[in-house]
This record gives C-alpha cells, sequence and structure tokens, in this order.
C-alpha cells in the first residue's frame, strides 16, 4: 500500500463507525464550472470503502488543500439505502441512495502526472481497482 493511501486509510478509520471491515479506494469527481469570461475545474476527492461480500459502503469526501488530508461527512449505503449503482457515459461510478443523495467518481489504478497537477491525490492502487470494479459489478 502506498503512503497516499495508508494515509487515506487513517483518515477513513477516523472518520467511518466501525470501519474494520472495509476496503478501501480513492476516488475522484472533477465538475466544470462555466462563467461568462473564465472556466473552472473543481476536484472532489472521496476515500469509498466497501465491504466485500456485502452491499455496504461508506463514502467519504476528503480534502487535501491545506497540506493536511481532512474529512468530511461520510455517506452511509446499505442495500436498504442503495437506490442503483451504475457506470455513466464518462465511465465513472454512480451511486445513487433513496433519500436523493448521489454521488460520482472515477477510480483509477495509477493516476497521471498531469492530473496530481490538477489536485487529484497521487494515488496508485492498481490491486485496489480492479477489486473494487469486481465488488461494483454485484451491486447492481
Amino acid at each position: 500500500m502506498n503512503e497516499i493511501l495508508a494515509e487515506l486509510r487513517q483518515v477513513f478509520d477516523g472518520a467511518v463507525k466501525d470501519p474494520d471491515g472495509y476496503r478501501i479506494v480513492h476516488g475522484y469527481d472533477s465538475v466544470e464550472k462555466n462563467y461568462l469570461v473564465a472556466k473552472r475545474t473543481i476536484i472532489h476527492s472521496f476515500v469509498v470503502g466497501y465491504v466485500p461480500g456485502a452491499k455496504e459502503l461508506a463514502i467519504l469526501p476528503v480534502d487535501g488543500d491545506d497540506g493536511a488530508l481532512t474529512a468530511g461527512e461520510p455517506l452511509y449505503v446499505t442495500p436498504s439505502t442503495l437506490r442503483s449503482a451504475k457506470k455513466d457515459l464518462q465511465r465513472r461510478y454512480v451511486i445513487r441512495t433513496t433519500d436523493g443523495a448521489t454521488v460520482r467518481f472515477t477510480v483509477l489504478p495509477k493516476v497521471p502526472r498531469l492530473l496530481q497537477a490538477a489536485y487529484v491525490l497521487g494515488v496508485e492502487q492498481r490491486d485496489e481497482a480492479a477489486a473494487f470494479a469486481e465488488y461494483f459489478d454485484t451491486l447492481r
């Protein structure tokens, strides 16, 4: 496990209740905002925890703007709250819950340097990304 993924694990363990059964991956999403004279890209980072063999996820927004990773409020997804799990046309994972929450994210095996320059964490997670892709197929 690389250094950044280990740090994400610590943040996840500190923010999520009962974190022991979860495997984690780093996910991100970019949103473009168009203004009259400029375009702005906003990057959202997540630690996505999932329980192999169960339809349980904990999606934790993380922020690393000031050099230290901080956690937001986790979104817990259970079989009773999972409305849909699919991939969109951009191949992002899209999870919708029965209470109206929607989370979109991409899980890359290795983040390219160009994306690292755009404030995406430089995580290398080949095995983790492959395991999550297999797990996600069981959610559908």
